[in-house]
């Protein structure tokens, strides 16, 4: 199954996220040990960490790092909207963008309603049966963004199987 773009990014944020925690951490923890008592290092960890909160430039990239994850989050939350497609069939769906290059989407079981988050901007969906060559079958639809509707959007998909 092709993997949706929005679940790799997922999965990239959260390993950099574990890895910068534990990098900060360890950081943290060998200061306070190497500077403080070496018998009890959880006092000196606490004042460390204070320090490092505290610090004007520690705060200015906290503070550029949560702008650029809410404005990342307010773009997909507001740029991106949640469709479900149901066929008739099993086929391939793939996004068709204007300069005909085929985006695949993900792949779509017969008479399993699968949910697949799009971006506005993609109009044209093309499905192709998966077993045998069959032919295309385009769909233009423009889907509503979700500050006009917030009713969920369900598309019809027409894949028949290729007869032999």
């Amino acid at each position: 199954m092709v993997s949706e773009p929005h679940d790799v990014i997922r999965r990239l944020f959260t390993i950099a996220l574990v890895i910068a925690g534990s990098a900060w951490g360890s950081y943290v923890l060998v200061h306070a040990v190497i500077t403080g008592d070496q018998k009890d290092p959880a006092p000196t960890a606490l004042g460390v960490y204070r320090q490092l909160l505290l610090k004007s430039g520690f705060l200015i990239f906290s503070n550029i790092v949560l702008t650029v994850f809410v404005g990342f989050l307010l773009f997909h939350l507001l740029w991106y909207r949640q469709v479900e497609f149901v066929s008739d069939a099993d086929c391939l769906l793939s996004w068709q963008r204007d300069d005909d290059v085929q985006v695949p989407l993900g792949i779509l079981r017969a008479m399993q309603p699968t949910h697949i988050r799009v971006p506005l901007w993609a109009q044209a969906f093309v499905t192709k049966p998966i077993y045998g060559d069959g032919a295309l079958h385009p769909k233009f639809v423009k889907i509503p963004p979700a500050w006009r509707s917030l009713d969920e959007v369900r598309l019809p998909v027409e894949c028949k199987p290729v007869s032999t």
